[in-house]
């Protein structure tokens, strides 16, 4: 009878053996003839090597398959945009309590928090195209969620922001965080002007509120000593609140894009007030005698 070649060469890996093991007089009894030939027996499933197994057949056992990207959704009663003083917004300062209440929400919703993750990249299109197809749907549904929450002045920043990587929803994730946090003593400003609108709200628990006045004066001590320049532009713009709503808005833009570069001072602020006092000169009824009629 004809033998196949696997069984051909079957034998032969037999014979490689038996020539390197030798066996005693008990059939349950082996030893190696010499201690230097002894090899480790190798894990059942991985193939031996060494022992004249052709290439083709190591490389014939297949790798364990990734994990199948999964399609997730945001709850249909989680998918709703904050309130207005929950949107994101740089002259609220609410970063941080924005960034807890997406988190948790992502977090809900199953993996769709990972999508934040840089590290979490697509699958590759032309191995695992319907992978490919589900993280995008994944992350293109993480970053509209995200946009959702943002406030018009966000949403302004986000459309110029230029970038050489794609965008993603890690890549927006990070574009926030860094506007956010890295703004020194201008973003303490902003947040001092915030604590001092703080007012308790009667409809609502008032130990949650206590607690998230706290937590923003923890985070404004954290950015460092307050300066005699930092706390004139808060006393400033807290004197605009009742007669002043559009310079008030105006100087907490400035503010907000201000940088270590191109700071905005105090200076800046008394330039804008002097010009608005030209403007009220001006709107004033004229004191002047009335002309003279012929």
């Amino acid at each position: 009878m004809t033998k196949s070649p696997l069984t051909t060469h079957a034998a032969a890996v037999a014979d490689a053996l038996d020539s390197q093991i030798g066996t005693s007089a008990s059939a349950n009894d082996v030893t190696f003839t010499d201690p230097d030939m002894a090899i480790p027996l190798p894990h059942a499933d991985v193939p031996p090597t060494g022992l004249g197994i052709s290439p083709s057949l190591a490389s014939s056992v297949p790798a364990p398959d990734p994990d199948p990207i999964v399609r997730y959704t945001i709850p249909s009663n989680l998918l709703v945009k904050f309130s207005e003083s929950d949107l994101l917004d740089l002259t609220h300062g609410n970063y941080r309590r924005w960034h807890r209440q997406v988190l948790d929400i992502l977090s809900i919703a199953g993996d769709l928090a990972c999508y934040l993750d840089k590290s979490y990249v697509c699958p590759p299109r032309l191995t695992r195209p319907q992978d490919a197809r589900l993280w995008e749907t994944n992350d293109r549904h993480v970053r509209s969620f995200i946009r959702l929450q943002c406030s018009e002045d966000e949403l302004e920043h986000l459309s110029m922001e230029s970038s050489d990587t794609p965008l993603t929803a890690a890549t927006l994730w990070s574009f926030l965080q860094n506007r956010h946090l890295n703004r020194g003593p201008h973003a303490q400003v902003l947040l001092l002007h915030d604590v001092l609108r703080l007012r308790f709200d009667h409809t609502l628990p008032l130990v949650p509120q206590t607690h998230d006045a706290i937590r923003l004066c923890r985070q404004i001590v954290r950015m460092g000593p307050l300066t005699a320049d930092s706390l004139s532009k808060v006393a400033l713009l807290h004197m605009m609140r009742d007669i002043l709503p559009n310079l008030q808005r105006s100087i907490a833009d400035g503010l907000a894009n201000a940088t270590a570069s191109a700071p905005y001072h105090v200076a800046d602020i008394i330039k804008r007030l002097e010009i608005e006092d030209d403007f009220r000169k001006e709107e004033r009824p004229s004191t002047s005698s009335a002309p003279l009629q012929a």
